[in-house]
């Protein structure tokens, strides 16, 4: 079952996942509704009662094969196209061994660096401007630059 907020509005979030100077992209098996074939950031739709730190861990063990994660802080937020309400959030990986599963055909780590060249083009298009400003600094600087907690 799906949670929904007081506002009725589906919930899922989106984990940036880093390791070293690399973060994460998966690739959607073909005949997803979503992203069919596509790389992007992995997410989760959200299970009724479910914490958004649940589901990045659940994501993270079912769509990449990790058993531990450090979410550092959420980015931003925004109602994705198709009415959901999508959290993104920077979140730290302890091991490169990266295992498929899930919704996901592949899973790899990239330098910052390439994220705007390897990140679906359309998919690009979707995501909410800040993470947008995030992956050009990161092309622009030759290196990972994540951002500072704002206080």
């Amino acid at each position: 079952m799906i949670l929904y907020s007081s506002l009725g509005v589906k919930e899922a979030v989106v984990g940036i996942f880093v390791y070293e100077e690399k973060v994460v992209l998966g690739k959607k098996k073909k005949g997803e509704k979503w992203f069919s074939g596509r790389w992007h950031f992995p997410g989760e739709t959200l299970k009724e009662g479910e914490t958004d730190g649940q589901g990045l861990c659940r994501g993270a063990r079912e769509e990449l094969g990790l058993t531990a994660i450090s979410i550092i802080r959420m980015l931003t937020s925004h109602i994705s196209p198709n009415g959901i309400e999508v959290r993104w959030y920077l979140c730290q990986i302890f091991s490169d061994n990266l295992i498929p599963g899930s919704d996901l055909e592949e899973v790899k780590l990239i330098p910052t660096v390439r994220v705007e060249e390897e990140y679906d083009k359309e998919a690009l298009t979707l995501i909410p401007e800040e993470i947008n400003l995030l992956i050009r600094r990161w092309r622009r600087s030759g290196a990972s630059r994540f951002p500072k907690e704002r206080r």
